[in-house]
């Protein structure tokens, strides 16, 4: 199932590994260029900005270079680019700036750091530019603390109390790579049980402030007969110091908003006292797609598989440090497997999700994704479609040239599954929550943050 890279669909080219150990910087630089279109299509246009930095400069021709489809040594085959200046822009880069961001061999240990360095040097550049990396990458999540207190004691007709403590915690910055574990059956099941609340043994409720509360009563047959909910509560009572009195707490992870590019950071190995390392779970089933409730309860839609950075090593060899390569989907049964500087189509969807999920080939060499990309999948079809379409890259623009509040009153069309663009009217904004209400043709009224949604103005 793995063929040449024929001439019809090629959009890639390999990157030549200079320095012999630096193919998970290449993984990093092909995953970033090809998956987060917005990025790469701002880095590839013609200006960069009036008075663009060298070391964006230099980046930009090196993704100019990276993606460019016109040259190559024959009709099938698109020349490797060298790295070479590349890397030393950014080791005069970090010299010039005292920045702790690095990106050499030496320093970097896997793929997923190089991403975030890279993702690092860009948000540097300008409040546009962090501004766009920020709008692809970074969602917001909190984590909440919530407590039940049982009273065990029963009056004489069964009824009962129960009270409810929560803590909502702060919103923070959504972890970018988001880490899973690699040691359950499948990428869905690792985000449901990322997400699923866990059993915090002794916390000691007396020394908190919960932010709110409820009182509910029971009666003997177990029914609710009273449910009374106040901001705040003491809970240094006598009511909470008995011995009667039995605790419950849970802690779980609330993503609040998802970027519109979600990386995933798959941990596949285990680790001895001598540094050895161990295959977690051989096989771990990658889906096509995501639900976005899957994340979010209030996801609407799906994310599409992008591709992956997979861990290669021999078979019998996973201790050793092993070899990483790049699988990028192109469209339905079309995928790129890109390993240094060679670029090879795999043209089955099946074949592709084994590689990433875990297998071993005809030739021995065990393969397994360490890092996973979902996102939309429209970007990388050529030709379907002449709509002029705003993604995330376009939406940038018009943040910091209005407010949200200005686009209030604008028609638009809203891409919903299966491709199909709905139009409508942007009717109020939301300050709070950040979101847009759109009222359709049809009657229909929608809440969403522009930015991670498709639309034409």
């Amino acid at each position: 199932s793995t063929k040449p890279w024929s001439n019809e669909i090629k959009m890639t080219r390999g990157i030549k590994n200079v320095s012999g150990v630096s193919c998970h910087i290449s993984c990093a630089l092909q995953i970033l260029l090809h998956s987060l279109v917005p990025i790469c299509e701002a880095l590839t246009k013609k200006e960069n900005g009036p008075h663009p930095s060298r070391s964006l400069h230099q980046l930009a021709e090196f993704a100019k270079e990276l993606v460019d489809e016109e040259s190559g040594d024959d009709e099938t085959t698109l020349s490797p680019v060298d790295p070479s200046s590349l890397y030393k822009m950014l080791k005069e880069f970090r010299s010039s700036t005292k920045s702790k961001v690095s990106l050499e061999p030496e320093d970097v240990g896997d793929a997923s750091t190089a991403i975030l360095m890279l993702l690092k040097i860009l948000k540097l550049q300008s409040k546009d530019w962090a501004s766009l990396v920020d709008l692809c990458t970074m969602g917001s999540m909190r984590q909440s603390i919530k407590g039940e207190c049982y009273h065990i004691e029963a009056s004489a007709d069964g009824s009962s109390r129960k009270k409810i403590r929560t803590k909502p915690g702060k919103i923070k910055q959504m972890p970018f790579p988001f880490p899973l574990s690699g040691k359950y059956l499948s990428l869905d099941e690792a985000v449901k049980i990322a997400l699923q609340p866990t059993e915090v043994v002794g916390y000691n409720w007396q020394s908190q402030n919960p932010e709110s509360y409820e009182e509910i009563s029971y009666d003997g047959a177990g029914q609710v007969v009273v449910a009374h909910e106040e901001e705040g509560d003491d809970c240094n009572s006598e009511n909470y110091n008995d011995a009667t009195t039995e605790w419950k707490t849970e802690k779980a992870l609330h993503i609040e908003e998802l970027p519109h590019y979600c990386f995933f950071h798959l941990d596949r190995f285990s680790y001895n006292s001598m540094g050895d390392k161990t295959l977690v779970n051989p096989v771990v089933e990658i889906p096509l797609s995501l639900e976005r409730s899957a994340l979010q309860p209030s996801g609407e839609g799906s994310l599409q598989l992008l591709g992956g950075i997979l861990h290669v090593s021999e078979e019998g060899k996973i201790e050793e440090e092993g070899h990483y390569v790049t699988l990028l989907r192109i469209e339905k049964n079309s995928w790129v497997l890109i390993d240094d500087e060679t670029c090879s189509e795999i043209r089955s969807d099946e074949a592709a999700l084994e590689r990433m999920g875990g297998t071993t080939d005809d030739a021995g060499n065990v393969f397994c994704a360490t890092l996973i990309a979902f996102g939309p999948l429209d970007h990388r079809k050529k030709n379907t479609s002449n709509r002029d379409s705003s993604t995330v890259h376009d939406l940038v623009g018009q943040i910091h040239s209005q407010t949200p509040e200005d686009l209030v009153g604008k028609r638009l069309l809203v891409k919903w599954a299966k491709g199909k663009f709905y139009p409508g009217i942007v009717k109020e904004y939301d300050a709070a929550s950040g979101m847009h209400s759109i009222l359709y043709d049809d009657g229909d009224v929608k809440h969403y943050t522009l930015s991670a949604k498709t639309v034409e103005f």
